[in-house]
């Protein structure tokens, strides 16, 4: 009996098994109806490991066999759709990479077209309204004044009177 064996046996728990009867981990610690046959079990996983593989592999063929969306401007090298016979993705990249600086390039001057029609906009409102400011006479609430003017005047009072 290996090491391994041995402190399975000793590290059993008393919990029961989350997959009960359909467990096929040979050396599972947890406890386990006495109808489970672990032959079987691992026999149905292998089974279901080779029809997904099979799966998988009747997927790649029929991505293999349907075109690309991107067609003639597909860049990725590693593509597994079909392109036509002179499908270069590397000049492909290339061209995408051109574009994509030149898009970035048209986005930065409509950014700093539109940056500059608003401080033109914003400095001649901005002129206008202080020419307004100039130009009107200021109107001043004296009743405003005069409740502050109490108010400051009762503050006075009491810090004379703490002193």
């Amino acid at each position: 009996m290996s090491n391994r064996q041995k402190s399975a046996k000793r590290n059993k728990s008393t919990i029961e098994c989350g997959f009960g009867e359909t467990c096929a981990r040979p050396n599972c610690t947890f406890i386990h109806p006495e109808t489970r046959n672990l032959q079987a079990n691992i026999k149905t996983i292998e089974q279901k490991k080779h029809e997904n593989m099979m799966h998988l592999q009747t997927r790649q063929m029929e991505m293999i066999m349907q075109l690309c969306s991107n067609y003639k401007a597909c860049c990725r090298l590693d593509c597994p759709y079909r392109h036509p016979p002179l499908w270069n993705p590397v000049k492909n990249q290339q061209l995408a990479e051109a574009k994509r600086l030149q898009n970035e390039k048209r986005r930065e001057q409509e950014q700093q077209h539109a940056l500059t029609v608003y401080r033109d906009q914003h400095q001649s409102r901005n002129i206008s309204q202080l020419n307004n400011r100039l130009n009107d006479d200021y109107d001043y609430d004296e009743d405003y004044f005069n409740v502050h003017e109490k108010f400051w005047q009762k503050q006075t009072k009491r810090q004379v009177d703490q002193w």
